[in-house]
């Protein structure tokens, strides 16, 4: 017998919303990825990522036009400081081993021309947060380091154990939070000194604060709000072994994010990955998400009508308005030949249920991909048991209702209604 947490490995469910929403594809070559996108304006954009790639739009994406960064870098992280100046974070492997550096660059063009300003031996940032062109942090694998001086010196503020993509964000120049795995950072002098505010369940991959008293945290699996300075948070769960990657508000009460994970489906190297795209309208305490196969890793949206996203495979998606939901005839990320052909499921009972939901299955197989829905669409998390040719899972700890529960065994599915 073994034991494990299922989480949702399918096709995109109908039941989630309803489809009026408008996302185009702007650029996919399969051949890299985009780690950040960020507007200046409506029609000003820019788009780093790995292989040294920066990217920039003057309208709206129609075109993008491809810059020259001066050296080799994977890039992480970038900000728009003023209107000139931008500034850049990255790391590179000089060989196939560990021998890599972090390197930081600033255009004082508007992007059109970088130079390095630091090279750091032996380092792996991905976050960055500078106050303006001299004052800036870096947070990576082993620690927060901050630079007064435009890079020339970086002193250690902080050491970091958990050998994660630590994220910064600050609400003003002065007080801002970090993430060491699950712990919260809080500073309250420019990244000076740091002490640990609050510690979650799981990771933390992305930060947003409004203010000092309102912020939004993003894990895997789950959404944490807090409207009291961290005194008490509220837990949102979205897709379990998912983790939230960006984080972008654009008014108090609406958000968007974006989620992704490696699931162990086969379609290509041996796995897929999955992606999800997630809606607030009230300031985080719910979110509305879709799942669907891809790579999403970063997201910016300019307003309710406006919103662009950034992915593996160089993607550069619009988003122009409406529910999240559709996506376009030409979205890269397909699986093919999955139809709702039955796997061999003899029976699912009892049906209604109060505790544990059997599936048996004809003969024994291999452990099969199940996801359980509320009837609005929320994927369930709940752990399941698989002996021989029966799976257990345990609905023990949620509450009365309608679910929906899906199964896919290689290239067929079948869907189930669960009373409880």
């Amino acid at each position: 017998m073994h034991t494990v947490q299922f989480f949702l490995v399918t096709v995109l469910l109908s039941i989630t919303m309803q489809v009026y929403g408008q996302w185009t594809i702007q650029n996919y070559d399969a051949y890299s990825r985009f780690n950040k996108i960020k507007f200046r304006t409506e029609t000003e954009g820019f788009l780093l990522g790995d292989y040294s790639q920066i990217l920039k739009t003057t309208d709206g994406g129609a075109t993008w036009n491809s810059i020259y960064a001066g050296t080799s870098v994977f890039f992480q992280d970038f900000q728009l400081i003023n209107d000139s100046t931008l500034i850049a974070s990255g790391f590179y492997y000089e060989n196939a081993g560990d021998n890599k550096q972090s390197k930081v660059l600033k255009s004082m063009d508007n992007g059109d021309t970088w130079q390095v300003i630091s090279t750091l031996p032996n380092k792996k940032f991905y976050s960055q947060w500078f106050f303006d062109d001299e004052v800036g942090l870096l947070s990576g694998f082993d620690g927060i380091y901050k630079t007064s001086d435009s890079g020339t010196s970086w002193d250690l503020v902080a050491e970091i154990n958990s050998g994660k993509d630590n994220k910064l964000f600050f609400v003003d120049d002065s007080t801002g939070f970090a993430a060491n795995g699950t712990i919260l950072l809080k500073s309250d002098d420019q990244g000076q000194t740091w002490t640990s505010y609050q510690e979650f369940e799981n990771e933390i991959h992305s930060i947003h604060f409004f203010n000092q008293n309102k912020g939004v945290i993003g894990s895997v699996g789950k959404v944490y709000q807090t409207s009291d300075g961290g005194n008490s948070w509220k837990e949102d769960s979205i897709v379990s072994n998912l983790s939230v990657l960006s984080i972008d508000f654009i008014s108090d009460s609406t958000g968007y994010m974006v989620s992704t994970y490696t699931g162990p489906v086969p379609l290509y190297m041996g796995f897929v990955v999955y992606t999800a795209i997630s809606r607030t309208t009230d300031g985080g305490d719910h979110w509305e998400s879709v799942m669907i196969p891809g790579e999403l890793y970063s997201i910016d949206f300019i307003s309710e009508s406006n919103g662009y996203i950034s992915g593996g495979g160089n993607l550069i998606m619009n988003y122009k308005g409406g529910a999240i939901d559709e996506l376009p005839a030409d979205y890269p990320w397909k699986i093919s030949g999955i139809t709702e052909q039955k796997p061999p499921i003899k029976s699912v009972f009892p049906n209604p249920v109060r505790d544990q939901l059997t599936i048996e299955f004809a003969t024994s197989i291999d452990l099969p991909n199940i996801a359980l829905y509320s009837i609005d669409g929320r994927l369930i998390k709940a752990e399941q048991t698989m002996m021989g040719n029966f799976v257990e899972i345990d609905l023990s700890q949620h509450p009365k209702g309608v679910y929906l529960l899906k199964v896919i065994k290689a290239k067929e599915q079948q869907t189930f209604k669960i009373i409880k």
